[in-house]
């Protein structure tokens, strides 16, 4: 069985409330996880650079 991931990355306190209702179900589950450790999670480089990017990225928007 393969399996494929797909990283959501966004910026929020670890205390948010996370909705996965979908009309189609894509998604069935979550896990928060400190920036720190991502790195360490990932095992292609092209992920572990666009996870870079997208932290950069992330550190000039707000949380809502």
């Amino acid at each position: 069985r393969k399996y494929i991931y797909v990283p959501f990355i966004l910026k929020g306190t670890m205390d948010e409330k996370v909705d996965l209702h979908q009309e189609l179900i894509e998604h069935d589950g979550f896990r928060w996880v400190e920036e720190s450790r991502v790195d360490s999670m990932l095992t292609h480089v092209d992920n572990k650079k666009v996870f870079k990017g997208a932290v950069e990225f992330l550190k000039g928007v707000p949380v809502q």
